[in-house]
């Protein structure tokens, strides 16, 4: 479809969900009988993945005898994606296709080094007082494939995957989840499905592609204790974990990026320190990074657990620490109940947010909880509740922390207020102009 007018979308309000990146609000404008409401490209955010326009049709009803009518017009450089909820549209292009979308079928035109198509009501429809509710979506094509010959592929509903269970219903338009593959293929790693939820229903989204987002159609959702509703665009932000060793010793900064500043930052997580076994308290500094794709996932009954180091729930995570250690993050909705078994001698838990019950007792955001040894712990969730798990073997003997010096040794602990004080630790390269002194005392 050409480039229908709309105005440009605008940025929601804040919200304090911290997956979510941004929330943003399509303008509606008015075509004279049909509503259109482009939710991308917006200010900020140009493109997901390589969706790059992004228009909900309708839903609108005309009058008999009126109906769509989007005259011929070219394209470069795409592929149109046209998937209706209601309605029919008659697609014509210079390729010579000539053919009817209906819904939960799939239109996919890749325009390459250019072509011209228009979308129209047909006659037999507007005879009836046509209908229209549907997405219109462009993908940008590779560089690779910006130049390749045009074409029109055809997908029908039947041909498309479909997810029925736990109150939900996804038809997997493009790309691989869920377990399925989708038959429409396209030239970049891109998902695109549409998802119907009965009320109380949940639907993971796992963080298998960088760059996603939901456009919520019709209805409201909750995340993490936030509601959304009708006609937003929810872009989230990747999740990823990073594990630095500092071994014999490391000098590191952490800064908000410039291109952060620049659209208002946020800032919600778990900083946690490690001590080492007195084994590896010398080694080689190192950094490892883990993306929220590497990380066992594990969805059921209501709770959504991301495995960050250890083993537990029959999964074990690739984060490698030399010391028999867990640490999990586990989103709750309510009802569901998070066991935590005596794997390991020493347990706890910290609510980040929301309340939990445990044996009768209730406890809220902020709270850390320690468990004796030996018991199988159930934590029931009473609202929305997102808990960290960490636990482990005890230690190989005390350990001894002054400002960012652990170390089972005070003497080493000296050591290391000296060489800082007399600047024998490395730089940072990039960040290497100022530096935190060290305390005095």
């Amino acid at each position: 479809m050409s480039q229908l007018p709309a105005d440009d979308p605008i940025l929601g309000d804040a919200r304090s969900c911290e997956a979510i990146e941004k929330v943003i609000v399509p303008r509606s404008h008015d075509l004279g009988g049909f509503q259109v409401r482009r939710a991308l490209p917006a200010i900020g955010q140009r493109m997901v993945g390589p969706f790059i326009f992004f228009d909900q049709m309708g839903p609108a009803e005309f009058h008999l005898g009126e109906g769509l009518d989007v005259r011929p017009h070219p394209h470069i450089g795409l592929s149109t994606v046209t998937y209706l909820f209601d309605g029919e549209i008659m697609h014509r292009d210079s390729l010579g296709t000539a053919l009817a979308i209906k819904p939960g079928a799939v239109n996919l035109m890749t325009a390459g080094r250019g072509i011209v198509h228009s979308e129209r009501t047909g006659m037999e429809a507007r005879a009836t007082g046509p209908k229209l509710y549907g997405i219109q979506a462009w993908l940008a094509l590779p560089k690779t494939h910006e130049e390749v010959a045009p074409e029109f592929k055809h997908h029908g509903a039947q041909d498309l995957p479909r997810i029925v269970e736990g109150g939900k219903r996804i038809s997997l338009i493009m790309g691989s989840a869920y377990g399925q593959t989708s038959p429409v293929k396209f030239p970049w790693d891109a998902l695109y499905a549409e998802a119907v939820l009965s009320p109380g229903a949940i639907l993971p989204l796992d963080p298998d592609y960088d760059e996603r987002a939901i456009y919520i159609v019709s209805g409201k959702v909750d995340i993490a204790g936030d509601e959304f509703g009708a006609g937003q665009l929810l872009v989230f932000k990747p999740g990823d974990r990073n594990l630095m060793t500092a071994g014999r010793g490391i000098v590191h900064s952490e800064r908000t990026g410039m291109e952060a500043r620049a659209t208002g930052p946020k800032l919600y997580g778990i900083q946690a320190w490690l001590a080492l076994p007195k084994t590896h308290e010398e080694v080689a500094p190192e950094f490892k990074h883990h993306g929220a794709q590497d990380l066992p996932r594990i969805v059921e009954g209501g709770k959504r657990i991301s495995l960050i180091m250890g083993s537990a729930y029959g999964q074990t995570s690739p984060v490698k620490f030399p010391w028999d250690a867990l640490y999990a993050e586990a989103v709750l909705s309510p009802g569901a109940i998070l066991p935590l078994d005596p794997d390991y001698d020493e347990r706890a838990i910290y609510i980040v947010s929301g309340k939990v019950d445990i044996a009768g007792d209730e406890f809220g955001a902020g709270q850390l909880l320690v468990f004796k040894p030996g018991d199988r712990i159930s934590i029931l969730a009473i609202d929305q509740a997102r808990v960290m798990i960490v636990g482990g073997e005890p230690m190989d003997g005390q350990r001894h922390i002054w400002w960012n010096f652990v170390s089972s040794s005070k003497e080493r602990i000296d050591q290391a207020k000296e060489e800082w004080k007399t600047g024998r630790f490395d730089t940072v390269p990039g960040d290497d102009k100022e530096f935190i002194p060290l305390p005095e005392g």
